[in-house]
């Protein structure tokens, strides 16, 4: 059973898990903190805000961390660091380190738009390196993400991003062909 704390923990938006009476607890208490909170804005006229300037309202983390900081008799387990990680593969943002190979959960929202549909377009081929790769999986997968480091140099990274996302070259250069193609028909 968990014990009140004598500073609160900060649980990350990282992943929530537990049975439906647990959920059903969570869900009803984080109405009623939202409930209040909008109460309280109504009330000043002005959104409730942080000395910072943030609004209560800003993040999501702020009212859940309070939740699950008060629901004594119920096993809250933050993920973030043991199972998940919030991993930034930006070459100016960049946090991923060897271990992080190990952890089942990778949160990567910098491939929201570019490695994560590379890698969609690789697995839904069944001819791609992918479905051919006898490499550990977080190893092939990590190339997609520069995880567990960036590359070192630009012709290394293309050498590395040719070796890796063919399918998606092959696409491309398909469009080209085509392009091309029309143009001269």
């Amino acid at each position: 059973m968990k014990t009140q704390a004598d500073y609160p923990v900060w649980y990350g938006g990282e992943l929530i898990g537990g049975n439906p009476k647990h959920f059903e607890i969570v869900a009803n208490s984080i109405r009623e903190v939202l409930k209040y909170c909008q109460n309280q804005e109504d009330i000043q006229k002005d959104s409730m805000t942080f000395a910072n300037g943030n609004s209560i309202f800003s993040n999501d983390e702020f009212i859940s961390s309070y939740v699950y900081n008060s629901l004594i008799d119920i096993p809250i387990h933050d993920t973030f660091g043991s199972f998940s990680k919030r991993m930034w593969t930006l070459p100016n943002s960049y946090n991923s380190e060897e271990e992080d190979l190990n952890l089942p959960i990778w949160h990567l929202p910098a491939e929201k738009e570019s490695g994560l549909i590379e890698l969609f377009h690789e697995l839904v081929d069944p001819k791609s390196f992918f479905w051919e790769s006898t490499e550990p999986l977080a190893e092939f997968l990590g190339r997609f993400f520069n995880i567990p480091k960036p590359k070192a140099s630009i012709d290394s990274a293309l050498k590395q991003m040719i070796a890796t996302r063919k399918g998606a070259l092959k696409r491309v250069i398909r469009q080209v062909m085509k392009r091309i193609t029309n143009r001269c028909t």
